[in-house]
């Protein structure tokens, strides 16, 4: 029992340090919130991680995940400041990320 529990925690630490690194070398993650959102994440110029939250539908287990995104006309007005002239790099981040047969875009008004 204590083994099994010991390989689970390695797991689990093993993936933690290897998002960390990931981050640490890439300046950006992506990453579920619950069912419901979808994160990116990447940090500033001064080192202050900021984030962008997509709603998301998950849905049944095989088929894409759907990110509901601002139209390109609402961007500006519903990301910060720090995103608004970046549509095209972080939706090209988000389905590098999380691959380009597994995610589609909503666009919302």
């Amino acid at each position: 029992m204590l083994i099994g529990l010991g390989i689970v925690a390695s797991i689990f630490a093993a993936r933690v340090l290897w998002d960390w690194y990931v981050f640490r070398r890439s300046g950006y993650r992506v990453y579920g919130q619950g069912r419901d959102h979808l994160v990116y994440e990447e940090r500033d110029t001064a080192g202050t991680i900021v984030h962008v939250v997509f709603a998301r539908d998950i849905g049944q287990f095989f088929g894409p995940q759907l990110a509901y995104v601002p139209s390109e006309a609402e961007w500006s007005a519903q990301v910060p400041v720090w995103a608004q002239a970046r549509r095209r790099e972080i939706l090209g981040r988000l389905e590098s990320r999380l691959g380009r047969s597994k995610v589609s875009f909503i666009e919302t008004p």
